[in-house]
């Protein structure tokens, strides 16, 4: 399944007739294990909820975190990271 909005995701995980568990997130695919693909189920590709969620300074870490979609690649972190000056 591809998942569009965090709508998906939700409806993924609750509708267990149409979406068999174990449901599995799956970013751009760089990577795909036998653990992925081939365990049953329902994959949910995530390459379309892409971007920068939050760029903050975490107490519980000391220091600046990056929370991004699912489907966000390193290179577009770093792009974005890059052009806030860091």
């Amino acid at each position: 399944m591809h998942a569009y909005t965090y709508d998906d995701i939700v409806r993924a995980v609750r509708d267990h007739a149409t979406y068999p568990s174990p449901v599995r997130a799956l970013g751009n695919i760089h990577t795909v294990s036998y653990l992925t693909v081939n365990q049953g189920g329902t994959v949910v590709l995530m390459r379309n909820l892409r971007g920068v969620k939050e760029f903050k300074f975490d107490e519980r870490f000391g220091h600046q975190t990056v929370n991004v979609l699912g489907g966000t690649t390193a290179l577009e972190m770093y792009t974005w990271l890059g052009e806030k000056g860091f």
